[in-house]
């Protein structure tokens, strides 16, 4: 129970899982007055992957939470959503986010590489109080006993266990008795980032890539959706398509597929 966003009660919480969705929940916990313990179990603190699009729902919890000036270096304020023809990359669409968004939602629409917005996460919660393990699998949870196992064979007890370790979820697992991963779909996705120097010494990118705008170029099952992350230095790109099952064994067959994706599309 919370009064005025301030636990009456203070209580003893347990996160599985240290990345976004564990210490988000775990600066959410801290701020309102309980005591967190986040149980990771990689060997040291990270976030794998590329860019990552913050609408002013989440912007706004990053105010609320004291994350929102130490992420704004890294982040890249986007003016606009260009939706383009797959094969000629003329604008058919156009949203745009600044003004607009923060005047509508009070808060900013941002882009930033994952890891960035990991760093901050990590850092605003140390300077909270909680407390991170890492190195700690958990291996067993009794949720009578309201206790823990990790791998290494430490126990730790709580009043409240929470689970956010991902998609191979050892705590959900546990919890319904039964293991339920990620449901298969039809479509996968390539993801790359480039070194935003690289475009803008080309004379047919850089007019693309010089304002720090969104593009999407749409095609029959396929899309390709860019825009500039970690302070406008790199850009990122992730390339929607149909799972065709194969697995290429080398960079040259994996760049040879996805160029075989998009034969036909707008050159840039």
């Amino acid at each position: 129970m919370t009064i005025n966003g301030t636990a009456s009660k203070s209580l003893d919480i347990l996160i599985v899982g240290g990345g976004l969705g564990g210490l988000a929940a775990a600066i959410a916990c801290r701020l309102a007055g309980h005591n967190v313990v986040v149980l990771e179990q990689a060997s040291q603190l990270s976030e794998v992957g590329a860019g990552i699009q913050l609408s002013p729902n989440v912007t706004r919890l990053l105010r609320r939470w004291g994350l929102f000036e130490a992420l704004e270096p890294a982040a890249v304020q986007p003016g606009n959503i260009y939706f383009r023809r797959w094969e000629t990359g003329e604008p058919i669409g156009l949203t745009r986010l600044v003004p607009d968004f923060e005047q509508q939602f009070g808060a900013p629409y941002w882009v930033v590489h994952r890891a960035h917005l990991h760093e901050s996460l990590v850092n605003r919660m140390k300077e909270l109080g909680g407390v991170i393990h890492v190195d700690s699998r958990v291996t067993d949870i009794d949720f009578e006993a309201r206790s823990v196992t990790t791998v290494s064979g430490k126990t730790y007890t709580a009043d409240l266990i929470v689970g956010c370790d991902g998609l191979k979820s050892t705590t959900r697992a546990i919890f319904l008795g039964q293991e339920i991963g990620p449901a298969e779909t039809p479509f996968c996705a390539y993801r790359s980032t480039v070194p935003m120097d690289l475009l803008l010494a080309d004379p047919d990118l850089r007019p693309l890539v010089e304002k720090p705008d969104l593009s999407l170029w749409i095609g029959n099952q396929r899309h390709v959706m860019s825009y500039p992350i970690s302070g406008g230095k790199t850009f990122n790109m992730v390339l929607s398509h149909p799972d065709s099952g194969s697995n290429p064994e080398t960079q040259e067959e994996l760049l040879q597929e996805m160029r075989d994706n998009y034969v036909g599309w707008d050159k840039r």
